[in-house]
């Protein structure tokens, strides 16, 4: 679930993508059998797709149905993000007919945490001039 709540907020992976044109490439480059095989574990689908457990669906679910939710603030370093609105947590959380709330709300802030992390890094990194 943290990797998918980073993985939302922008966080890269810093994983190449590996297509099969790459693959073609190493091998017209006469690139070492180590190196194409190397290559060929890398390869995607989709770039765009991420992996959730069946387990973490339902959670990954609504915190992506929360996702115009997030409260922000303006100060001297720029608009950021605060956290997620919590009556809109627990309205989505009933509409959704979550059974355990209180278990439920745990997993979102575990998500919601991992993905202010990445807000703040990308904040710094904007007013350092990255």
């Amino acid at each position: 679930m943290i990797e998918a709540a980073r993985y939302w907020a922008g966080e890269s992976n810093q994983v190449i993508s590996v297509d099969d044109d790459v693959i073609a490439s190493l091998v017209a480059a006469g690139a070492p059998d180590e190196v194409i095989k190397a290559a060929q574990q890398n390869i995607r689908q989709d770039a765009d797709d991420f992996l959730v457990w069946p387990e973490n669906m339902e959670t990954v679910g609504l915190f992506l149905s929360l996702e115009t939710q997030w409260m922000m603030s303006n100060g001297l370093s720029g608009c950021f993000h605060v956290g997620l609105s919590y009556p809109a947590l627990e309205t989505a959380m009933r509409l959704m007919e979550i059974p355990d709330k209180p278990e439920m709300f745990k997993r979102i802030r575990v998500m919601e945490l991992a993905a202010l992390e990445v807000f703040d890094k990308k904040l710094k990194e904007v007013k350092n001039g990255r």
